[in-house]
């Protein structure tokens, strides 16, 4: 098995069939869980829990982001049709409207914090 290491000597891909030119050979390990969260130490590969719980931290994060991503392209068509009616002077329910507008804020702003976490990590 050949594999590539980041700079803190984390795993981040691998190849059982071809030699990854920027990789080393290791001997094939069983592995379970995310190989992102094996490291090589002192030549062998071992399972660093932390990097682990980060990495499923990371998973719920990116499914956040999705959401919200999806909320704020589905609503986009409403909030455009509001303002092209307000040039054309037809009125729409601005309740609903600013409604909508604080929520996309909202999830613009916890997708901007949920990304700093994980490139913070």
């Amino acid at each position: 098995m050949y594999i590539i290491l980041n700079k803190n000597n984390f795993i981040i891909t691998a190849s059982w069939g071809g030699i990854l030119e920027e990789g080393f050979e290791v001997d094939d390990f069983d592995f379970e869980d995310d190989i992102r969260a094996y490291q090589y130490v002192d030549g062998k590969i071992v399972l660093n829990q932390e990097r682990l719980e980060q990495l499923k931290q990371d998973i719920v994060a990116y499914e956040e982001i999705n959401e919200l991503q999806t909320f704020i392209d589905e609503t986009q068509v409403v909030v455009t049709q509001a303002f092209e009616d307000g040039l054309l002077g037809v009125e729409s329910d601005k309740e609903v409207i600013t409604e909508i507008v604080k929520k996309r804020q909202q999830a613009k702003i916890r997708i901007q914090e949920l990304q700093e976490e994980i490139i913070n990590e």
